[in-house]
């Protein structure tokens, strides 16, 4: 178990040039936005525009701060797609090769997990009572985006977390029992579990 804090994160510019965005984890280790495989994180968004591009990518998003809710059109669709502030589920996910734009009708926080489609599939769920999650066999990453949560397994141990850090599971094997997580107060976290698929 890898417990991650603000401290580590890197703050880059938007691939498109017209923004910021923290990078809370990248893999593998140091790789650039040309190269890297799967990336989580999280971008101060002051107002409309287009998102980035990413060819080989999926892209699943959530909306952390700020308005209620922001709007996504996607080039060659007439259809808006709302996404809800902190919404409890599975994030809103599409391609990173389709030209998107966003209508924001104030400044926003969001959570980007992009991933190779080909390579990996990855599962997410927004959350905020105390519950038991299940964990693959690959990482597993715990996001806590407010409050204080405290998590723990049997095989892997225990780790409280705070607004802002993260916790990554590395498993060769599907665990025996689930990740206990307990809310100290009134919180929100979204686990993001990543498996390499069979070539």
């Amino acid at each position: 178990m890898e417990k991650i804090s603000k401290e580590s994160y890197l703050v880059m510019p938007w691939k498109n040039g017209q923004g910021t965005t923290t990078q809370l984890i990248i893999h593998p280790p140091n790789s650039s936005l040309d190269d890297f495989e799967w990336r989580i994180s999280c971008a101060n968004v002051s107002s409309s525009g287009p998102f980035s591009t990413f060819q080989k990518h999926d892209r699943i998003l959530y909306l952390l701060e700020g308005a209620d809710h922001i709007d996504l059109t996607h080039e060659g669709e007439e259809v808006r797609h709302r996404i809800l502030r902190q919404e409890i589920g599975g994030g809103y996910r599409f391609k990173g090769s389709i030209p998107t734009y966003s209508d924001i009708p104030s400044p926003i926080l969001d959570l980007n997990v992009m991933y190779l489609k080909d390579r990996f599939e990855v599962s997410s769920n927004l959350f905020q009572s105390s519950t038991e999650v299940p964990l693959v066999p690959g990482t597993n990453i715990i996001y806590c985006i407010e409050g204080k949560i405290s998590v723990q397994q049997p095989q892997i141990g225990f780790a409280s977390l705070t607004k802002g850090q993260l916790i990554k599971l590395e498993l060769k094997s599907q665990p025996t029992e689930s990740l206990r997580c307990d809310f100290e107060e009134a919180s929100s976290v979204v686990l993001i579990s990543i498996r390499t698929l069979s070539t």
